[in-house]
């Protein structure tokens, strides 16, 4: 049997977006954080406007500013803050995976995030569709046979053990 080769992986795209997952969480994308430079700050102040529905981020470095959180970023260049508590506080809807476009102002180090232009993300939509374009048999590969084809094998004797000499 000659192997499929898969070869359409989902492309990255380099929007400046972040996610609000259904845990509390928000995801930076690659994008917003590497064009942003947000790999530097170790920690954020979080804020919210109920009249504009805005929620705001403040990036800093300060270890002694109250109310703030850590940033991680992970080893691909992806973003995470830990804010469930700020949204369970602030009474933000989290029971469904939200993406927003971010809106970075750089002087101030905040990152806006409007309520009203979250999407509701699905993650359905995201999983790709494999399309098969080469069909190949790889050299150097062995090809897998149901075992109900193959033989039985004897079993190999085993030589009984020899007592010690002490």
């Amino acid at each position: 049997m000659a192997l499929q080769k898969f070869n359409k992986l989902p492309v990255r795209k380099s929007e400046e977006t972040v996610s609000l997952w259904s845990k509390g969480q928000l995801g930076l994308s690659r994008a917003l954080v590497k064009n942003n430079e947000l790999a530097q700050y170790k920690r954020v102040a979080m804020y919210y406007d109920p009249d504009n529905a805005q929620m705001v981020f403040q990036f800093t470095n300060a270890e002694d500013v109250t109310g703030t959180t850590g940033v991680s970023i992970s080893s691909n260049g992806v973003g995470l803050i830990s804010a469930k508590p700020y949204m369970d506080y602030f009474k933000i809807d989290y029971s469904k995976a939200v993406k927003f476009p971010a809106h970075f102002d750089k002087t101030n180090s905040t990152l806006t995030l409007n309520i009203s232009e979250g999407v509701q993300s699905d993650r359905i939509a995201r999983k790709v569709k494999a399309s098969v374009v080469d069909t190949v048999v790889p050299e150097n590969v062995v090809p897998i046979i149901p075992n109900a084809i193959l033989e039985p094998i004897a079993p190999v004797p085993v030589a009984a053990p020899q007592p010690a000499t002490v």
